[in-house]
């Protein structure tokens, strides 16, 4: 493992210990995780495994999960 590989895995177990909200798209809860984009190391986005869905890019990784964390949940809904 290379030490920028390293250095990515590091970045993300930090970053787990931040509360990451389930997917607004399934309700996944378990493997929501934070990215480092492979073709632009400089942008940031949180993804669900289960349905593939993407939060929006952004410049690091603590706003990629704030932005991931505003997204409206169907399931949060009174509405029916």
């Amino acid at each position: 493992m290379s030490e920028t590989e390293g250095g990515c895995w590091r970045e993300r177990a930090r970053l787990q210990t931040q509360t990451i909200k389930s997917c607004p798209f399934c309700g996944e809860e378990e493997r929501i995780y934070p990215y480092i984009s492979e073709t632009y190391p400089s942008r940031h986005f949180v993804g669900c495994v289960n349905c593939r869905a993407r939060g929006p890019e952004t410049c690091d990784s603590k706003e990629a999960i704030r932005m991931w964390n505003y997204a409206p949940r169907n399931y949060d809904s009174n509405c029916e």
